[in-house]
């Protein structure tokens, strides 16, 4: 019993010792010799292979001279784009005067773009590159928020209206601080992880419009009136938790 737990005791041990071994990040003076960095970035990390659809697009290019007291450090400037969206050319049946057709779904209408620029620096630490920064954005969303029910067909959104619609259009600036950690498994390829909070001004125009279905002469008939819009402004505080988790190349 004595001799089983000893050897456990020593494969444990050993075992952390490899890890310890293994898990050690590429050093920042061999990454700096890239010049430029493009990341995919995504909100959880099952998606870097289930799908990057609302994913986040990440490039970056070094800056800054070969100072031997930053050797272990790099400074970036980045710009990232967010792009998920879904247009249609052709209205809605329903939203016709006196439309005979009894459509029930149609692909939906929205538009969800965001867009900034920043600086970023990465400081080598004992095994991980630490990360911090600023950004500074826009996002432009669009969408029908007033919708009975959505279905999706082929990665196509659909959708219904229901009796009282809502169509919701807001623009957002603002900074976004991020701290984070980056693992190099060499000087190109890396897995990162970003957190931070966003401090923004915000300006929303809200439509509402109202939709029935009359029975008049033996037919069902779209009545589908719009309201007058109302805007809104205000700031806003928002903590992103997991903003990013990157899967990032060098060259």
């Amino acid at each position: 019993m004595k001799s089983i737990l000893v050897f456990s005791v020593l494969l444990i041990s050993s075992s952390f010792t490899f890890a310890q071994v293994k898990f050690k990040s590429a050093d920042l003076s061999e990454v700096s010799k890239n010049r430029f960095h493009a990341e995919i970035g995504v909100r959880s990390i099952s998606r870097l292979w289930s799908g990057t659809a609302d994913g986040t697009l990440l490039l970056k290019r070094s800056f800054g001279g070969k100072d031997l007291a930053e050797v272990n450090s790099i400074k970036l400037l980045r710009t990232f784009i967010t792009v998920s969206s879904q247009i249609n050319f052709s209205d809605d049946p329903n939203k016709m005067i006196g439309d005979t057709s009894g459509v029930v779904l149609h692909p939906s209408e929205r538009s969800n773009v965001s867009f900034g620029i920043g600086l970023e620096k990465q400081k080598q630490g004992k095994r991980l590159s630490h990360t911090y920064g600023l950004d500074f954005f826009g996002q432009y969303s669009n969408v029908d928020a007033g919708t009975r029910f959505q279905t999706i067909f082929n990665d196509i959104s659909f959708s219904t209206l229901s009796n009282i619609n809502r169509l919701v259009q807001t623009i957002k600036v603002g900074v976004n601080p991020f701290i984070g950690a980056k693992y190099y498994f060499n000087e190109q390829f890396s897995l990162g992880i970003e957190a931070g909070f966003q401090v923004f001004y915000l300006n929303t125009k809200i439509t509402e419009v109202e939709f029935e279905r009359r029975f008049v002469d033996n037919k069902f008939l779209s009545v589908y009136t719009e309201k007058a819009p109302v805007s809104a402004g205000g700031l806003g505080i928002l903590f992103n938790g997991v903003r990013f988790i990157t899967m990032g190349y060098a060259f």
